[in-house]
């Protein structure tokens, strides 16, 4: 063969054959894609994750302004599914319920797909500056704070658009191949399948926002229209309930209702679009637009439908549909009721989940403190054996607690995130120092006193007594200030425990000239009298530390 009959022969074959360069160019695209939402995710969370969530638990009862305010948070966090996220810490902390949720969870569907309108915009071209302005703000800006946080943000997404051109690029030289334009004309005789597809791409990357990324960078070399396109969009619309659905989960199954109530709302939206293809279809490519505009906007549509079906739809009976659905959670032992690891990511629902826990925590210890008392004063066996049993709940909250901080403070915190992380778990151990204090020393002396049927002098057994209540009042204190992260009041307990260290050594004193005026029932019980009030000073030192812990001194 001649020279130019095999030039020819090579172009025909390139032609036909994709290079395999093209194709890791797109992974690569669609992994800075996704690294870039999820960093913009994290970064717009520390940005405004805190205003979104003082909003979305005070304002769910109008189920317009609701639904509004899941439009605002969706495009603020940059995920639905971190606003499903919230949704469930709220309900764990009895902020919320289902029937309130409804309105949030249809303006997140809309709030989401927004942010696809936005990829749809061919600005990635300008990626290249949004990273340098993102880098030198990030740089120039030396201490944590605002600004930092936002040139990072920048950055993110910059690196969003950035991998959808890598995407782009790397799509444009795939479809210049007969053999992948083949394959995309026969894409529309399989719908089903296309679907599946989508959803499971959705499932695997836990949002939809990914596999419309892929649809647009197919889309922005031309060959590749909504006809192929809407059957993909409509799969990851169901498959982006992966995520929440993995946090019920986390949950014990608690609040699995919330994701089963976007389930069946995107579920039957689906399936009305389905049902309407043709039609759906034709108004699609009758608003007009380039493929990528279409695909965002079938992507809205999808979101615009759900709402207009839903919205009107009292929330009450959209409950009692999903609670007919909902499996019912068994008894389970004891464990953590709120600490759920698919939070892990959005550090303000994950710190949220970890202090609503620790209140538990402080529950049950301050439950015990109680209880102990109690024993003590009427001989109750049962109760004391009771207390006993709680101090392995404190146990294993106090690890479980821990391990779940310790994970959260891996992620990209901002500097108050990180101290109210160290706060946590210093308050998580001096709890369970107090419940070791109730548990091994208190719960003795108690148990003596029942089996050796000790006695202690009037005086001095009102005195443990009225100095237990003095020290449980300073403890109700701690665990009131520590969830406000009132430093006033933690200065005042700071102080309270001087003086109750003062009291302890008086106490003493006022039993030790018990015992030199030779009072008998003193004589009997000095050890275990004295060794009370030293434990009772043990809990309050633990309870400053507390103190100690939100003024930042740890």
């Amino acid at each position: 063969s001649t020279p130019s009959n095999s030039s020819a022969a090579s172009d025909v074959y390139k032609r036909q054959i994709p290079h395999p360069v093209n194709f890791v160019g797109v992974l690569a695209g669609l992994a800075l894609f996704l690294f870039g939402i999820r960093r913009a995710s994290r970064r717009f969370e520390s940005l405004f994750g805190a205003s979104v969530k003082s909003f979305l638990s005070r304002f769910t009862r109008n189920k317009l302004i609701s639904f509004l305010l899941g439009v605002i948070a969706a495009v603020s966090l940059q995920s639905s599914g971190a606003i499903m996220l919230l949704l469930m810490s709220f309900a764990s902390a009895g902020l919320v319920a289902l029937s309130e949720s409804v309105g949030i969870i249809l303006g997140a569907g809309v709030g989401s797909s927004l942010v696809v309108q936005l990829f749809a915009f061919r600005i990635y071209n300008f990626a290249s500056i949004l990273l340098v302005i993102g880098f030198f703000i990030d740089f120039w800006s030396k201490q944590t704070g605002k600004t930092k946080l936002t040139g990072q943000a920048i950055f993110a997404v910059g690196m969003i658009f950035f991998g959808l051109k890598v995407m782009a690029d790397n799509t444009a030289a795939i479809t210049s191949s007969d053999v992948t334009m083949q394959i995309i004309e026969g894409m529309g005789e399989y719908p089903f399948w296309i679907g599946l597809l989508g959803l499971l791409l959705a499932v695997l990357f836990q949002g939809s926002a990914p596999v419309l990324g892929m649809l647009l960078a197919l889309a922005f070399s031309g060959k590749f229209g909504i006809e192929s396109a809407l059957p993909a969009i409509i799969g990851a619309n169901i498959g982006t309930v992966a995520l929440p659905l993995l946090g019920s989960k986390e949950h014990k199954g608690r609040f699995i209702s919330f994701p089963l109530t976007e389930l069946f709302i995107r579920g039957t939206t689906a399936i009305l679009l389905v049902i309407f293809y043709p039609y759906i279809l034709a108004l699609i490519e009758a608003i007009g637009g380039d493929a990528p505009r279409q695909i965002a906007n079938a992507h809205t549509i999808f979101n615009l439908v759900a709402a207009g079906l839903f919205l009107p739809i009292r929330g009450s009976l959209i409950t009692k549909v999903i609670s007919s659905l909902s499996p019912t959670v068994s008894e389970e032992r004891f464990a953590p009721m709120y600490l759920s690891p698919s939070g892990v990511e959005t550090p303000s629902v994950a710190l949220g989940q970890a202090l609503r826990e620790l209140v538990r925590m402080g529950d049950i210890v301050e439950k015990m403190y109680h209880n102990i008392l109690e024993a003590f004063e009427k001989n109750d066996a049962l109760l004391l054996r009771e207390v006993i049993s709680d101090d392995d709940k404190v146990d294993l909250l106090q690890e479980e607690i821990t391990r779940f901080l310790t994970i959260v403070s891996q992620q990209d915190l901002n500097s108050e995130q990180s101290q109210l992380v160290v706060e946590m778990i210093t308050v998580t151990s001096e709890l369970e120092h107090i419940a070791d204090v109730v548990s091994k020393n208190i719960s003795q002396y108690t148990e003596k006193k029942i089996q050796l049927g000790y006695y202690f002098s009037e005086e001095g057994f009102r005195e443990i007594v009225s100095f237990h209540r003095r020290v449980g009042e300073h403890l109700e204190k701690a665990l009131d200030m520590f969830p406000l992260r009132n430093r006033q009041l933690a200065r005042k307990i700071i102080s309270d425990t001087k003086t109750i260290v003062q009291e302890t050594r008086l106490l003493s004193r006022n039993h030790i000239a018990r015992l030199q005026k030779g009072t008998k029932e003193s004589l009997e019980t000095s050890s275990l009298h004295l060794d009370y009030l030293a434990d009772l000073n043990r809990i309050n030192l633990h309870i400053s530390y507390i103190a100690y812990a939100v003024l930042g001194r740890v």
